[in-house]
């Protein structure tokens, strides 16, 4: 479920089709997934999810995989 819910936030900031977007998916093999749309993501993500993101977790949002396992740090606190 919270796979999803990234990959349907990053899928919308960055104009893309959920089904072009996968757990692999990272800001080095995405198109215009810059550090604007870093702060696109990490805003609706703190959204979403209901968590308050610190600087460096919004630096190292960088790929699906990464995203979940921060998401999942802040659930559990």
């Amino acid at each position: 479920m919270i796979r999803e819910k990234i990959i349907s936030i990053i899928a919308l900031v960055l104009e893309k089709k959920e089904s072009e977007i996968s757990l692999e998916s990272n800001n080095s093999n995405l198109d215009n997934w810059g550090s604007v749309q870093n702060l696109f993501i990490s805003s609706d993500i703190e959204n979403e999810f209901g968590i308050d993101l610190s600087p460096d977790d919004i630096s190292n949002f960088n790929s699906v995989l990464e995203i979940e396992k921060i998401i999942k740090k802040h659930k559990t606190q």
